[in-house]
């Protein structure tokens, strides 16, 4: 009874989670602008060139986009999460397959390991709910810019290696990766930045956007 009690109660968390998240959701447009505009104030605190009053404008988006989005620990929780998006089983079980890939793969690789799951809410132009699933992944920096772009395509790559396809956006940040790892060996080496949410220097989380964007109707 204790144990079927645990799990109505969690059941009943993630059900407020979502709810609040699906009415805090950004118009797709506006979360990638203040998005871009966040990763610059970022890199910029990060090294301490920040100006004092551009912290208040920090601070503020980074609620905004932390306001649409579910961050869970485990398959369990993630699959329950899908669920309450309304998303048909197959999609959910798309999506546990294609993050958990990505997810497996990040823990055999050096400078990258699991940090659990995450779905980001949007609306399109007509204000019908869009998902965005994630694995969350943390990077640690004390390895080369080499090896964590190799390790990074790695993870990129996983869904193929497990009889999937790789989504659109794998395939951008792959290509980015390929790129960047050109450049390095034609330039030398220089400072990696990507996307961050987390203040932590050493280890930062970095979102893989994948596979699936569920439009609600």
């Amino acid at each position: 009874m204790e144990k079927a009690t645990n799990i109505e109660h969690l059941e009943l968390e993630l059900r407020f989670r979502v709810e609040k998240a699906k009415g805090a959701a950004l118009f797709v447009d506006e979360f990638h602008e203040k998005k871009k505009q966040f990763n610059t104030l970022q890199a910029m605190r990060e090294t301490g060139t920040l100006p004092k009053e551009a912290e208040d404008k920090y601070r503020t988006l980074q609620l905004e986009l932390i306001g649409g989005r579910v961050d869970v620990d485990n398959l369990y929780e993630y699959r329950k999460v899908l669920e309450l998006a309304e998303l048909s089983p197959e999609q959910v079980n798309n999506i546990l397959n294609h993050e958990n890939a990505h997810a497996n793969t990040a823990d055999q690789t050096q400078s990258q390991k699991f940090n659990g799951y995450r779905i980001q809410f949007t609306k399109d132009r007509n204000g019908d709910l869009l998902v965005q699933p994630f694995a969350k992944l943390e990077t640690d920096y004390s390895f080369s810019d080499e090896q964590i772009m190799k390790d990074r395509m790695n993870v990129l790559e996983a869904p193929v290696r497990y009889g999937d396809r790789l989504s659109g956006d794998d395939k951008e940040k792959i290509q980015a990766l390929q790129n960047e790892l050109i450049e390095k060996k034609s330039i030398g080496p220089t400072a990696v930045v990507s996307s961050v949410v987390d203040s932590n220097k050493s280890k930062r989380f970095d979102g893989f956007v994948n596979f699936w964007r569920g439009l609600f109707k």
